[in-house]
C-alpha cells in the first residue's frame, strides 16, 4: 500500500520546502513514515499529495495577488464602475469555500471511519494476547491429551488386575468344589 522510500531530504527538495517544514507535515500526521536505522523514509503519494496542495495554494495566492494589483488606488480622481476585481475576489473566496466544504466532508468521513474501526477493535483479541492464549491452550490440550492417556493405562492395568483375581477366584472355587466332591 504505502512504500516508504524517500528520505527527508529528498523530500524537502521534492517539494521546495526545508526538511524542517517536511517535519512539521510529520508532527502534523499530514505525512507518515517509517524509520529505517537512524533514517526517517517517507511516501512518494503522500509527497505527491502535499505538492498538489501547495501547488493548488500557491495558484490561489498568484490569483489574489493578480487582483489585489488591478484594485483601484484612492489617489484615481475618478472613481471606478469596473467591479471585475470584486467578482473575481468573490469567485476565489468561493473557491476557497469549496476547497474547505470538500476537506470537512472528507474529515467527516475519517472521522466516522475511525469511529466504525475503533468499535472493531474493541471487538478483536489483540496479537500477542491472542498468540499467548492460543499457547497456553495448546499447552493445557497436551496435558489433558497425557492424563488421559494415563488413565486408559491405568484402567487396562485394573482391567488385567480384576482378570487376575477372577481367575485366581475361580480357579480357588474350582478347587473347593472339587475337594468337595472327592
Amino acid at each position: 500500500m504505502w512504500e516508504h522510500n524517500i528520505t527527508r531530504k529528498q523530500a524537502a527538495d521534492f517539494l521546495s520546502i526545508s526538511t524542517r517544514s517536511v517535519d512539521r507535515y510529520i508532527r502534523k500526521w499530514k505525512l507518515s513514515y517509517k524509520k529505517s536505522g537512524n533514517r526517517v523514509m517517507l511516501d512518494k503519494d503522500e509527497l505527491w499529495n502535499i505538492r498538489n496542495e501547495i501547488e493548488e495554494i500557491n495558484d490561489v495566492v498568484h490569483e489574489w495577488n493578480t487582483v489585489v494589483t488591478k484594485l483601484p488606488t484612492t489617489t484615481e480622481a475618478k472613481p471606478t464602475t469596473n467591479y471585475d476585481w470584486l467578482e473575481k475576489i468573490i469567485e476565489l473566496l468561493e473557491r476557497k469555500d469549496n476547497k474547505l466544504e470538500e476537506k470537512s466532508q472528507m474529515v467527516l468521513f475519517l472521522q466516522k471511519e475511525n469511529m466504525h474501526l475503533v468499535e472493531k477493535l474493541k471487538n478483536t483479541i489483540a496479537l500477542p494476547d491472542y498468540t499467548e492464549e492460543k499457547e497456553r491452550l495448546l499447552f493445557n490440550k497436551e496435558k489433558l491429551e497425557n492424563e488421559n492417556e494415563d488413565i486408559i493405562k491405568s484402567l487396562r492395568k485394573k482391567e488385567i488386575e480384576n482378570m487376575a483375581y477372577l481367575t485366581i477366584l475361580l480357579f480357588i472355587v474350582f478347587v473347593v468344589i472339587f475337594i468337595t466332591l472327592t
